[in-house]
């Protein structure tokens, strides 16, 4: 169903495909430090104590366990208020729904790839510490989400029909 937002600004599209990259590629490249220097330098051991508890690791996991849900959950619900926003404009100025719209995906889509981006630097340190193999399922798991979530042309047509819709049942019943 269209909504009439099928013209998704290029370089507004561009800007989100760039941030999301630029939030995976430091998450990539953190990660090739932490193997290059367990693994090239270290012989397989980690810059912690040997023997001892892998809390760093620990950490990482349980952040995995609570940010994964945040991080599709939390940008909806970030969403909502600015939608009520956007709703209560004058019809005059309806014209910029668009570049609003997109305003808050790049903003909630940016919140969602940080909660899984902090998870995935955190199981790399984890990594260097510890050298423990479960931190490195941690990293690639935050990678192929923070992949799913990626600001693709169809995905925020989708997200925009959505939020289209939603804005104008929020303007037809008054709120």
């Amino acid at each position: 169903m269209s909504t009439g937002l099928d013209e998704i600004p290029r370089e507004r599209l561009l800007v989100m495909q760039i941030i999301a990259a630029a939030l995976m590629i430091g998450v990539i490249t953190f990660l090739a430090i932490v193997l290059f220097i367990v693994y090239g330098q270290r012989n397989g051991q980690g810059l912690g104590q040997q023997g001892d508890l892998p809390i760093v690791s620990l950490v990482a996991i349980a952040m995995f366990a609570i940010n994964t849900p945040l991080a599709f959950f939390l940008p909806n619900q970030l969403a909502k208020p600015a939608l009520k926003q956007i709703a209560a404009v004058p019809e005059k100025e309806r014209e910029y729904d668009m570049g609003k719209l997109l305003a808050v995906r790049q903003a909630t889509m940016i919140v969602g790839l940080a909660l899984l981006e902090g998870t995935a630097f955190c199981a790399c340190i984890g990594h260097l510490l510890d050298a423990d193999p479960g931190s490195l399922v941690v990293v690639g798991l935050c990678l192929l989400l923070m992949l799913a979530l990626f600001p693709t042309r169809n995905r925020v047509r989708n997200w925009l029909d959505k939020q289209a819709m939603a804005l104008q049942d929020m303007r037809n019943s008054g709120v």
